[in-house]
């Protein structure tokens, strides 16, 4: 069953999500659910809490985990996404004017790998590439964008490309 639990606090003055994100967990029964957030949440700190809480993390992650990053970089050269042996599931939508197929990619990732919490041995690394067009453009190449994600959920390719666009 997919939902969505949305939970909101009140800040002091000067703080920010990064600190607000470990209360609000404490408050939420997160058992058995995936926490999406946006990449700045991406901390070793947050995954632990949900983990301990027996809830799942499915985190963006970009240069604020620079060496996470650079695996992910590795791991899924640009060049190769087509030739990789993953799991992988695909979608196409046009509206709004634009064409967009997304690829969505699940990888299982030594521990050793990746210094970060992780369930019963379970660690994922998935990427989201889009390529996106303009139908009227007169633009023959769409814009291609790559995002990455690490989960502590045994994802398949499908629920990976569910969760991201849920959040």
């Amino acid at each position: 069953m997919v939902g969505v639990v949305l939970g909101q606090l009140k800040n002091a003055e000067k703080s920010n999500e990064i600190t607000a994100i470990p209360e609000l967990i404490n408050l939420l029964d997160v058992k058995g659910k995936i926490i999406t957030t946006n990449a700045m949440d991406c901390l070793k700190d947050i995954a632990e809490k949900i983990v301990f809480q027996d809830g799942y993390y499915l985190f963006a992650v970009k240069g604020n985990q620079g060496r996470l990053q650079k695996t992910f970089e590795g791991k899924f050269p640009l060049k190769e996404l087509n030739n990789l042996v993953y799991d992988s599931y695909s979608t196409t939508e046009k509206s709004h004017g634009r064409e967009e197929t997304r690829l969505h990619i699940v990888s299982n990732v030594p521990d050793k790998l990746i210094d970060f919490p992780l369930v019963e041995g379970r660690k994922k690394l998935c990427v989201a590439v889009s390529f996106r067009k303009e139908i009227a453009s007169q633009v023959k190449e769409p814009e291609m964008q790559m995002r990455y994600y690490i989960s502590s959920a045994n994802l398949t390719a499908e629920k990976f490309a569910r969760s991201i666009r849920e959040h």
